[in-house]
């Protein structure tokens, strides 16, 4: 494969030879990269700079018994220790959750660092398990949004059969309540088939890469909404805003990184996809 990638980038621009002089030459990747694993950590830090919030407000409960000089019985003493441990477990259980929540930002910096590594030192095989990472992310999330909904017209059957003569408005509402689900589902499910086609035109460097307007559209949106959102929050929040600028600003690198695909080499032909399925 690196010797067929060799010779045919001499006579013209392969998808792997476009995409390792954009990855080393344009930087967008490299900054994907940098700002996933600067938002992944602005996460951390946000994390254990908080941990100890619920034992602050314990801590102060007995700052304030013992100014008051008032002679506390064992039982009292009891129910403060009680008190304790329950905050120190809270604590710890806000913590994992809170980890558990950073798990997509994790997999998407491992993501984008094992495509442009993969890409720029002709390990396809690491660029390949690259875009499989992202992958397992977004099906993770389609299902999610297909529970959602599933749960949502459940609660909206049950509730029509209750109320009557307002089913009709119930099931309208609960296809509002849906309906940015669906969309979400659809993003993710387009996402997921792009990067799969990604793999395969890292791997035989032949362009089998449909890019989807819809998913670039959305890219934009999410991107500019995150950005706006994340410069309100800076001044509150400086740490959470940090990384929500970050995340924002990788989505939109991420946006013009496929458009300058499609660009350079438009929707692949049947003879591409024919060719690609014969190297595997």
């Amino acid at each position: 494969m690196n010797e067929t990638f060799e010779t045919s980038a001499l006579e013209a621009t392969t998808p792997v030879s476009f995409l390792k002089s954009t990855f080393t030459s344009g930087k967008k990747m490299l900054v994907i990269v940098i700002a996933f694993a600067v938002s992944l950590l602005s996460g951390l830090i946000g994390i254990f700079a908080t941990r100890f919030n619920i034992m602050a407000y314990v801590s102060e409960f007995l700052g304030v018994i013992e100014e008051t000089g008032v002679a506390l019985d064992s039982s009292v003493l009891e129910a403060i220790d009680a008190l304790v441990s329950v905050a120190n477990v809270i604590d710890a259980i806000f913590i994992c959750i809170s980890v558990i929540n950073l798990v997509p930002v994790a997999l998407m910096a491992a993501g984008a660092f094992l495509i442009y590594y993969g890409v720029t030192k002709d390990d396809f095989a690491k660029a390949t398990l690259g875009t499989l990472l992202f992958r397992i992310l977004f099906i993770y999330q389609i299902v999610m949004n297909a529970l959602g909904i599933c749960a949502t017209l459940l609660c909206a059957f049950i509730l029509a059969a209750a109320v009557g003569e307002l089913a009709v408005l119930v099931f309208i509402i609960a296809i509002i309540v849906c309906a940015p689900m669906v969309l979400s589902a659809l993003y993710y499910g387009k996402f997921a088939k792009m990067l799969k086609e990604l793999g395969v035109t890292i791997r035989t460097n032949i362009n089998t890469l449909k890019v989807s307007s819809y998913v670039t559209v959305i890219n934009w949106i999410f991107a500019v909404c995150g950005i706006i959102s994340a410069v309100s929050s800076l001044g509150s929040s400086f740490i959470g805003g940090l990384g929500e600028l970050l995340s924002a600003v990788a989505l939109m690198f991420v946006a013009m990184l496929f458009s300058d695909y499609k660009e350079e080499f438009g929707d692949p032909t049947s003879e591409n996809i024919e060719a690609a399925k014969e190297c595997k």
